[in-house]
């Protein structure tokens, strides 16, 4: 019980979501973004994910990353939460502002505090076997305090729609070293990472809470001073985040901070348990048709 009560998780559910918008639309043909749709029995996506969250820590120190635009969707889906612990942001700046904003946030209730970061756009046929590999992910954040750790699924072709780790040549045990990331490859470089034991980012990854600060602070110091000069004793208020919001510089997470900093990555392979990214056209028309497609929302 004494680790998981140090363990937050933080579940991005921000995506705009237009590339499948086609796919998710509601009764009056309007389209709802992809983490919020209903889907048959199987609820939304953002519900698989809270319920994967609740497995690994207590609802108290379960933190949704949001939209203001997004509001009326977010709202009812995310009830079981502490109102406090639903970060809605005034617009979309990247991934790494949201990152840092809700690292930030978290530390300030728990210094010590372990993060698991859990996209709200997957879909897993064995939730165990993804469950077993976070948690020797969280362990390993523990032991390794200064590490990064990512979760990789084993590819089955060249994607470029995917981030790529490649690990250390030579080898051995999990977690892996990291060699290479690179963040959604041109095509002849996918072949090459998948040519060389490359796996798909799955965004799902595990940190302690300063470690993820420190990487910010040497990689995009620009970002985190920016964010930094805006908070007001500790905390980013709703007016305080519109006015920072609009000049705060944007990066991606992936390019921007994680491909500069392998050295500090460490790689857990997700076995086989029909892991799968929905956040792409092809990905979801496949998914929806093996369940005879969509319902209205």
């Amino acid at each position: 019980m004494g680790r998981r009560t140090k363990l937050w998780v933080v579940v991005l559910a921000g995506g705009e979501g237009t590339r499948v918008a086609h796919l998710t639309t509601n009764r009056r043909g309007q389209p709802v973004p992809k983490q919020f749709f209903r889907i048959h029995e199987h609820g939304s996506m953002l519900q698989w994910t809270l319920d994967r969250a609740a497995r690994h820590a207590d609802r108290t120190r379960v933190v949704a990353l949001v939209s203001d635009a997004q509001r009326r969707w977010w709202e009812q889906q995310l009830h079981p939460l502490l109102p406090e612990n639903i970060l809605s942001q005034p617009e979309n700046r990247g991934t790494s502002v949201a990152l840092l904003h809700a690292t930030v946030h978290v530390l300030r209730h728990e210094p010590g505090a372990r993060i698991l970061v859990l996209p709200s756009d997957h879909y897993v046929a064995d939730e165990r076997a993804l469950d077993e590999a976070i948690e020797r992910a969280v362990e390993h954040a523990r032991t390794s305090p200064e590490k990064l750790v990512l979760l990789g699924a084993r590819p089955d072709l060249e994607d470029t729609e995917y981030g790529w780790i490649v690990p250390a040549p030579g080898s051995a045990g999990e977690p892996t070293p990291v060699e290479r990331f690179v963040e959604k490859p041109p095509l002849d470089e996918a072949r090459s990472c998948l040519e060389r034991g490359g796996v798909w980012n799955t965004f799902v990854l595990a940190f302690t809470g300063w470690a993820l600060i420190h990487a910010f602070q040497r990689v995009v110091p620009d970002l985190f001073n920016a964010y930094m000069s805006a908070l007001d004793g500790g905390r980013l208020d709703a007016y305080l985040a519109r006015r920072a919001y609009a000049d705060m510089p944007s990066y991606d997470f992936g390019r921007d901070v994680l491909e500069k900093m392998t050295a500090s990555l460490r790689l857990i392979r997700l076995p086989a348990c029909g892991w799968t990214d929905l956040g792409t056209p092809s990905r979801m028309e496949r998914w929806l048709a093996e369940r005879s497609g969509p319902a209205p929302a």
